[in-house]
């Protein structure tokens, strides 16, 4: 039998994607990139890590930027 508290629910999850991302907060794309660039003088540490959902595709979990 499986123990149902080690089951997790991830059909739950809702993402969002850079462009719409950038919409959401009210910055361009590049600013977006600039926040998560360790090299760019904008970089923010504390912006929540974006979810590899392809080869070359990224997305947010839209709780963790809530």
């Amino acid at each position: 039998m499986v123990n149902p508290l080690a089951i997790q629910n991830t059909s739950s999850i809702q993402l969002i994607r850079a462009k719409e991302l950038a919409a959401q907060l009210g910055i361009g794309i590049s600013t977006l990139y600039d926040w998560l660039n360790p090299t760019s003088p904008r970089y923010d540490a504390n912006f929540p890590k974006a979810i590899s959902i392809g080869s070359r595709a990224k997305a947010w979990s839209v709780t963790a930027i809530n």
